[in-house]
């Protein structure tokens, strides 16, 4: 009897804190008259964004997601990754639909939609970025928002880890504890690719996350223990419930006799 849905259920919840995805939209000083980390004009900025520039998309989307400069504001943070994704700017377009796909799969700024969560992952993945190929991969292993496909969310945690991104190991590590995408059911692998992406990924809520996994794993692993140890117990039990009626049975008739 196995668990690991309740620990897959989890997962969708994870890639959100856990990638820090406004913090790492890299920008290129080169292509904005503003620099990072100097003062700004903010109705400068945002003029800059509306006319169509998208290192000022990203900037004031991260202004917006961290309360730099600006009020905190996840809606307008969002307004700004979905400008940047939509844009198709070769050098932003992976990131910033990994960040959409992660802000819809939560309702961050957005009413949550894991339809639209799950396209947004798709161009990121599409674009070659390694969160939208862990995002994707989460959302073909647990079938929310797409019909379920295994074998594509073991390709992508993959295709995620070669590209260096360690949290395709926690990926990987489910579909091993479950024994899906075509891999066998190990235990042993699941926990330790799980504690690897604990230890590879420098974010402190993803590890929270990481030991969560960790606690659900050893949890399924002492239920299915205890089911089956109860299960063979129980049919002890009946074994010994028949035998004991059939003496019984033979010392009543015995005793007609």
């Amino acid at each position: 009897m196995r668990t690991i849905h309740n620990i897959r259920s989890l997962l969708i919840l994870a890639f959100v804190a856990a990638t820090a995805l406004a913090a790492s939209l890299a920008f290129d000083a080169s292509r904005s008259s503003v620099t990072y980390g100097q003062e700004v004009d903010i109705a400068e900025l945002t003029a800059d964004a509306e006319n169509g520039d998208p290192a000022a998309m990203a900037l004031l989307g991260d202004y917006y997601t961290n309360g730099t400069y600006v009020e905190k504001d996840d809606a307008q943070a969002f307004k700004y990754y979905k400008m940047l994704a939509d844009s198709g700017d070769e050098d932003y377009v992976g990131i910033a639909s990994a960040a959409v796909g992660e802000m819809y799969s939560v309702g961050t700024g957005v009413a949550k939609d894991d339809q639209k969560a799950f396209e947004y992952f798709s161009r990121s993945a599409e674009a070659g970025c390694s969160a939208g190929m862990y995002g994707q991969g989460i959302y073909y292993l647990s079938g929310i928002g797409v019909a379920k496909d295994e074998t594509k969310a073991v390709d992508l945690f993959n295709r995620a880890i070669e590209a260096g991104d360690s949290r395709g190991k926690l990926g990987l590590a489910l579909a091993y504890f479950d024994g899906v995408g075509g891999l066998p059911r190990d235990v042993d692998q699941a926990k330790k690719l799980a504690q690897e992406a604990r230890q590879e990924v420098a974010s402190p809520t993803f590890q929270a996350y990481c030991d969560d996994v960790l606690l659900k794993m050893n949890g399924a692993i002492a239920h299915d223990i205890g089911y089956r140890v109860g299960y063979v117990i129980g049919r002890l039990l009946c074994i010994g419930i028949v035998i004991g009626l059939v003496v019984l049975l033979v010392t009543k008739l015995t005793k007609k006799r």
